[in-house]
């Protein structure tokens, strides 16, 4: 049945809302595109521009990633550090000057108050650990710091970083642009981030690998990001696993990646739980092979806390997962669960253009080396429940299926715009929703909508629920190895 005209009234009549709502399922991505674009305003024209429960954790349980401590062996530490009067210069002189390739850094139980952040850009191989029976017992504290656009930035092959704390830092928690990098079983966070009683403003990534190849990140507990708390753009053979991500804008992120395994992790009290995407004009022009299973995404209804005039913020609360533009993702055994928005929806870039002409805007100029399609998503074996419950913004159009009520009524959404140029592997001339491969498995899941984003996007009657196009399976995508 068709919306109730008030609905159509208030989408037309509020296209910025619209833009915001549907624009929300690329917000996180285009405002990182693996940059710290997180400030990057909205453009005039509205087309986004796509270049780019600890304390006071908002609840969060430390779930799979609360585990204990790291095992330092007598003699391990090359270099023990210790709280002192001066933590910047002890600790950074002590990389600069003292710390070689291949040593381990030891942080002794303690908080360690700095106002700049903290550079590694010479040794390589270099491991930083916490000394104490659990990571909160070492804390890097950068409450009020006033230098630097990240806490620790890493610019050096082979570092490991675990068993510690890094909080309340200016920009970014941490970032690394490095090849072979660990986090393992460290706390990235925001005391009292978003809320109306103040707090330190939040940076826009907690844990931030960017332009590497062969990352872990394992049994860590990431919140209060103002865009993604774990994310990993433009790199290869990325490992997440056993994570808790809860209370940012965006939970966790992959983007524009080739190899990426994500599962076993705790996705939740985020805006939007989990997005996988690939962006145009990035250095990286493709995905390949997102394998994502076993994980927990539930509860993702936070009020989002993105920084104004950013594209972070137009992300609305209530999603699960998130699939934009990417190519061969697999997802499956996932418990998709509470989401008040929608579970699960696969989009292509060119909802974006469609959002800004509503908006009164101008198309973006396509990136003719990186598609705007998704294509060869395979959903299957997922649990959903509980989810539609309370769609706010744009998500009330979807509330209007073929149930009459308030819910949304699906578990998988997908916009149905196809690659105009075809789909040639797949023996098709032209787009369509076999060439896509949009697969739901055998039997297919239930309640899946082909929504036509680019014809019937206001108007249920052109949207569809026929499966007979989805009845496919792909191949399985392999799992990683460390």
């Amino acid at each position: 049945m068709l919306p109730s005209f008030l609905l159509i009234r208030e989408v037309i009549m509020q296209v910025r809302i619209i833009k915001a709502g549907l624009c929300a399922f690329t917000a996180g991505a285009i405002a990182i595109a693996c940059s710290s674009a997180d400030t990057k305003p909205l453009s005039e024209a509205g087309t986004p521009s796509a270049k780019d429960g600890g304390a006071g954790g908002g609840g969060g349980s430390g779930g799979k990633g609360s585990g204990g401590s790291a095992v330092v062996e007598a003699g391990a530490c090359d270099v023990t550090l210790a709280p002192s009067s001066d933590d910047l210069t002890t600790i950074q002189g002590a990389l600069d000057s003292k710390v070689k390739t291949g040593n381990t850094v030891c942080f002794s139980k303690g908080t360690y108050k700095l106002k700049n952040h903290l550079t590694l850009s010479a040794a390589k191989n270099v491991t930083f650990v916490g000394t104490g029976s659990t990571r909160d017992d070492v804390v890097l504290d950068f409450t009020g710091q006033t230098n630097g656009d990240e806490g620790v930035l890493v610019t050096t092959d082979g570092f490991t970083i675990e068993n510690l704390s890094i909080k309340n830092t200016a920009g970014n928690g941490i970032k690394v642009q490095a090849d072979n990098s660990v986090f393992r079983n460290i706390k990235v966070g925001w005391d009292n981030a978003g809320l109306a009683d103040g707090g330190p403003t939040s940076g826009a990534y907690a844990i931030y690998p960017t332009g590497c190849d062969h990352t872990l990140m394992e049994n860590n507990e990431v919140y209060g990001a103002a865009d993604a708390g774990i994310y990993a753009g433009q790199c290869k053979h990325v490992i997440a696993r056993n994570n808790d991500t809860h209370d940012n804008v965006l939970g966790l992120e992959v983007e524009n990646t080739i190899d990426a395994e994500v599962y076993g992790n705790e996705i939740h009290g985020n805006s939007t739980g989990l997005l996988l995407d690939l962006l145009p004009d990035l250095q990286q022009k493709t995905t390949h092979n997102y394998l994502v299973h076993d994980n927990n995404v539930h509860d993702n209804n936070l009020k989002n806390f993105g920084q104004p005039n950013t594209l972070a913020a137009t992300a609305p609360q209530g999603t699960g997962v998130l699939v934009l533009a990417a190519r061969d993702v697999e997802l499956k055994n996932n418990d998709i669960e509470n989401n008040d928005g929608v579970p699960l929806i696969v989009v292509s870039y060119d909802i974006i253009d469609l959002l800004a002409v509503l908006n009164g805007g101008k198309a973006s100029t396509p990136d003719p080396t990186t598609s705007r399609w998704p294509r060869r998503i395979y959903i299957h074996d997922n649990t959903f429940k509980g989810n539609g419950a309370n769609p706010q913004g744009t998500y009330g159009v979807f509330a209007s299926g073929p149930d009459g009520g308030k819910t949304v009524p699906y578990n998988v959404l997908w916009d149905g715009i196809l690659d105009p140029r075809g789909y040639g592997d797949a023996g098709t001339d032209g787009g369509t929703e076999e060439g896509a491969q949009i697969c739901l498995g055998k039997p297919e899941q239930a309640a899946f909508v082909n929504f036509h984003g680019d014809k019937s996007l206001l108007d249920p009657k052109g949207w569809s629920t026929a499966t007979d196009a989805h009845q496919c399976t792909l191949p399985a995508l392999p799992s990683l190895t460390p």
